[in-house]
């Protein structure tokens, strides 16, 4: 049936709609979010194959009840003749508008179907806006991060150097215990504190 058909493949067209725009989307999104959007495109788009089916199957069910009736209607006068001419009439006139009440349902669904769509759209789109909000600021925490372990180790060259500039120069027998201590502590050698300076030389100078 022509209305059946046109139903059907109105749905369809939405469907295939609904798929081309999610999958633009997702290629524009980071994963795993453009996973996540392709999947609710083709839920969507399912749903609305679904429904079309379902809304012409019932238009078609109707449509079938309508000519049914129509086809009684038109024994009946051929049987009676003119004597239920007026009847008859009124038969006509109310299988008439029963086909356009039918079809004016099926054109408020499809609308409806269409809007259901448009806002499938906009759904995609608040999912797209907010996986970009995301990305924003996991990049800028990323670069905060950065930024933490450059003035890290800025720091500790800068502290291996002020150690380096003041630790004494020449053989370790010219140094004091205290700076002999320093130094074993610094490369954290055992038993220093027990250690006298001539065994703090010994060691420094094994190490």
């Amino acid at each position: 049936m022509e209305l059946f058909s046109t139903i059907d493949s109105t749905f369809a067209d939405l469907a295939e709609t609904v798929d081309q725009t999610t999958v633009a989307v997702a290629e524009r999104l980071p994963a795993p979010v453009d996973a996540l959007a392709l999947r609710l495109g083709a839920v969507n788009a399912e749903a609305l194959r679904q429904y079309g089916r379902v809304t012409a199957t019932t238009v078609d069910a109707v449509y079938g009840v309508v000519t049914v009736a129509w086809t009684g209607a038109t024994q009946l006068i051929d049987a009676s003749g003119d004597a239920i001419e007026a009847s008859a009439g009124t038969l006509r006139t109310t299988g008439r508008r029963a086909v356009g009440d039918v079809r004016q349902a099926s054109s408020t669904i499809t609308n409806r179907a269409r809007g259901a769509a448009d806002q499938v759209g906009r759904n995609l789109s608040v999912v797209a806006d907010r996986a970009g909000t995301v990305e924003d600021r996991v990049e800028a925490e990323t670069e905060s991060a950065a930024d933490k372990v450059v003035k890290a180790a800025d720091t500790g060259v800068a502290e291996t150097s002020r150690t380096g500039a003041n630790r004494p120069s020449g053989p370790y027998e010219s140094w004091t215990k205290d700076e002999l201590y320093e130094r074993a502590q610094e490369l954290d050698l055992d038993g220093r504190s027990t250690m006298s300076k001539n065994q703090l030389v010994k060691a420094l100078r094994s190490a």
